[in-house]
């Protein structure tokens, strides 16, 4: 492993072709990292190895940190992924939130609906809530206004 990087750096400074060794060694080693680093800031053509290995490796962020402080072109590829790892953490959270809200608002229905006097079936057919949760809340109702 030591052996190759020495030799992928002076393959770097001299040959075009070297892209397709870097993607063969991405794909199976680990310490290909370092000789990335060195390569980015040596080569303008290894825009190409980037983008592969942003999309095949988990381990290549920091490949990635070191690339968009060296390359001008690979920041907006850094940017676009980067938008798109932190716009599904935001889905997820809006789609959490959302659940919660709607499950939260049915039972509100359902309290007002109890309130004027409906029925546990007409609640439970109108807002989709199960008769079991409908007569929970009817319950929860009446100790509240006990109380």
């Amino acid at each position: 492993l030591h052996e190759t990087r020495i030799v992928v750096r002076t393959k770097v400074q001299t040959l075009h072709e070297t892209r397709i060794v870097v993607r063969t060694k991405v794909q199976t080693l680990h310490e290909t990292r370092i000789v990335v680093r060195t390569k980015v800031q040596i080569l303008h053509k290894t825009r190409i190895v980037v983008r592969i290995k942003v999309q095949i490796l988990h381990k290549t962020r920091i490949v990635v940190r070191t690339k968009v402080q060296t390359l001008h072109k690979t920041r907006i590829v850094v940017r676009i992924k980067v938008q798109i790892l932190h716009e599904t953490r935001i889905v997820v959270r809006i789609k959490v939130q959302t659940e919660q809200g709607f499950k939260q608002g049915t039972e509100k229905i359902a309290l007002n609906m109890l309130k004027n006097g409906e029925s546990a079936e007409k609640v439970a057919l109108y807002t989709g809530l199960s008769e079991e949760k409908v007569v929970n809340l009817q319950k929860r109702l009446m100790k509240n206004s006990d109380a």
